[in-house]
Order: structure tokens, then sequence, then C-alpha cells
């Protein structure tokens, strides 16, 4: 779910701000999920823009598969059509469920 070695990176160039890094992602991140699930018609601008922003904070913390589940979702808004738009949302959802709960595991342990 999440790339150990980012964090470490991370944990050691920020130090005591990495937390602040985590903080940022999931105050972030909580508004773009409940966006895209809110969503009861795909508006591919919408879509594509948020889905941009999930794919680059997700990319900051090392959660490298919910970054490459947005960007393609990114991908086909921008091309105008997201097949199995509801399904994909869900998908993404769980990932992002799991990724929370790895940082937030992994900041327990800090």
């Amino acid at each position: 779910m999440i790339d150990k070695t980012v964090l470490n990176d991370l944990k050691q160039l920020l130090g005591n701000d990495f937390t602040l890094l985590i903080d940022a992602f999931f105050g972030d991140a909580e508004p773009i999920m409940v966006s895209l699930n809110d969503m009861l018609v795909m508006d591919c601008d919408s879509v594509a823009q948020v889905s941009h922003s999930l794919k680059s904070i997700s990319q900051n913390v090392g959660a490298i598969s919910l970054s490459m589940m947005a960007a393609q979702l990114e991908q086909e808004a921008r091309n105008g059509d997201v097949p199995d738009f509801e399904f994909k949302i869900q998908e993404l959802s769980a990932m992002y469920q799991q990724v929370k709960n790895e940082l937030k595991s992994m900041m327990a342990d800090l």
C-alpha cells in the first residue's frame, strides 16, 4: 500500500515536521474523497481535477497504488469517458481507507 522507503526518506528529511506532512495529506485527501463520493452525475472536468490532486498528494506520502488509481481516473476523465465510474470510485475509496489505516498505524509507531 505504502512505499515505506519514501516515508522513511521523508522522516529523515523532515524530522519532527514529518507528522505535519501526514496531517496535510489527510486534510487534503478527505475532502477530495468526499467530493468524488458525492458526485451523483459524473462531471469529467471535476473528476479530472480532484483525481489529479489525489494523485499528487498520494505520491507525496508513498501511496503509489492510490496515486496510480487516481492517475488512471484522471486520464479517463480527461478523455471524456470513465467506464464503470461508480465502481472505480468505490475501489478508490477502499484503497484510500487502506492507505489511511496504514498511515495512521505507522504514525502510532513513531
